[in-house]
C-alpha cells in the first residue's frame, strides 16, 4: 500500500489517498472541499478512487462527498453522523460555505472491519468531536480526523 496526502482549504484538512500499488485502486479518507485537487491527484498518479471514508460529517472533511459520489465513489461514515450529511449538521452555514447534501452509501460502527481496494481497515468509534466521529486503523497508522488536533 502507498500513502499520499495533501492539506487544503482554509481549515487545512488532511486528505489521504490509500493506494493499492498494483492496481491503482484507491481509498480516500476525508476528501476535504477542493474537488479539483482530489481529481488532479487522481489523474496525475493514475489512480481510481473507489471509496471515500469520512472521519466525521463536518463540511471541511466532507465537502467533496456529493461530487465524488456522483463519480461513482462509495461514501462511508459513522452511523451517528450519517444524517448530518443529509439534514444539516456539517457546520457549513456557520462558516458561510455551500454544502451539497447526500446520503452515505454505508454507515459504520465501532469494531467494523472493511477490506476496500485490497486494503484492510478497522473502524474505531471515537465520539467527542462529533457523536459519530470514527478513526480508521490501517496497519500501524491511525486516521483520526478532528479527534486529534495539531498542537491542541
Amino acid at each position: 500500500m502507498k500513502l499520499l496526502y495533501f492539506r487544503s482549504g482554509p481549515l487545512k484538512v488532511n486528505t489521504y489517498f490509500l493506494i493499492d500499488e498494483n492496481t491503482g485502486r484507491t481509498v480516500l479518507i476525508d476528501g476535504g472541499e477542493n474537488y479539483n485537487s482530489v481529481k488532479r491527484t487522481e489523474k496525475e498518479h493514475g489512480l481510481k478512487i473507489e471509496a471515500l471514508l469520512l472521519t466525521h460529517a463536518h463540511f471541511d472533511h466532507s465537502g467533496n462527498a456529493a461530487k465524488l459520489q456522483k463519480d461513482g465513489v462509495k461514501v462511508y461514515i459513522g452511523r451517528k453522523d450519517a444524517d448530518k450529511l443529509r439534514d444539516g449538521g456539517t457546520l457549513s452555514e456557520d462558516f458561510g460555505r455551500k454544502f451539497e447534501s447526500l446520503n452515505a452509501d454505508h454507515t459504520l460502527e465501532d469494531g467494523d472491519k472493511l477490506n476496500l481496494c485490497g486494503i484492510d481497515i478497522e473502524v474505531i468509534g471515537t465520539p467527542g468531536h462529533t457523536d459519530g466521529s470514527v478513526t480508521y486503523k490501517v496497519g500501524n497508522m491511525l486516521f483520526t480526523g478532528d479527534t486529534l488536533f495539531l498542537e491542541s
